[in-house]
C-alpha cells in the first residue's frame, strides 16, 4: 500500500468561536494490510504516514493578520482486528434491556425515547 496526499486549494474554512481555520498538508503514506480472503475485510496491518504542511487561522481577537502554524506529523500506525461475539461486549450484555435514564427510571434501549 503507497498513497500521497495533496492540499486541495477548494477546501473551505472550519469557523469555530469567532476564528476560521484552514490545513494544508501534504505528505505519504505507505505499509502493509493483511485482509480475510473470504469476507475481504482487514484483519491487520502496519502504516507510516510522514505529512508536513500548516494550519492558517484567521479572525483572532486582536490579531491583525492570519497567522501560520507549521506542522510535521509522523505516525505508526498498528492495526489489528479481533472478532469478539456480540454477547461478550459491554454494549452487547445490554442489548434488549431496559437502561436507566438520567433521571433513574428504566427506559427500552433499542427505542427511541
Amino acid at each position: 500500500l503507497r498513497s500521497s496526499l495533496q492540499p486541495d486549494p477548494d477546501t473551505g474554512t472550519l469557523d469555530t468561536a469567532g476564528i476560521s481555520l484552514r490545513q494544508f498538508f501534504s505528505g505519504e503514506q505507505w505499509g502493509t494490510l493483511k485482509l480475510d480472503e473470504k469476507t475481504g475485510l482487514v484483519i491487520e496491518g502496519n502504516l507510516e504516514q510522514h505529512l508536513s504542511g500548516e494550519i492558517r487561522l484567521s479572525g483572532m481577537e486582536g490579531e491583525a493578520a492570519e497567522i501560520s502554524v507549521p506542522l510535521e506529523v509522523e505516525q505508526k500506525i498498528k492495526i489489528e482486528v479481533s472478532v469478539k461475539p456480540l454477547e461478550s461486549s459491554p454494549m452487547g450484555r445490554n442489548r434488549g434491556r431496559a437502561l436507566p435514564d438520567s433521571t433513574g427510571s428504566p427506559k427500552d434501549s433499542l427505542k427511541d425515547n
